[in-house]
């Protein structure tokens, strides 16, 4: 099966947050897990949501159901271990 590719546009996002990555969302491999970044992303959206007045059950008076899910990895996240 081949690889589907997503375009990611670079220019001129609507919107950007930042979500800090928990320990629980650490797998054994020391890296985030497929699982957590699928619940990252969900949080993301519904900041997104919100930002344009928007929720899963009005989006300009229609609701979202997540049908289907694409993760394209730009690089491995690990916990920020900025403890001293």
């Amino acid at each position: 099966m081949n690889r589907v590719k997503i375009k990611i546009p670079n220019e001129n996002p609507l919107f950007s947050t930042k979500i800090p990555i928990r320990i629980t969302d650490i797998n054994y491999g020391g890296h985030v897990g497929n699982d957590s970044i699928l619940a990252i992303l969900h949080e993301a959206r519904m900041q997104f949501l919100h930002a344009f007045g928007y929720s899963e059950l009005d989006a300009g008076g229609n609701s979202l159901i997540m049908a289907d899910v694409m993760i394209a990895y730009k690089n491995e996240r690990n916990y920020p271990l900025q403890y001293k």
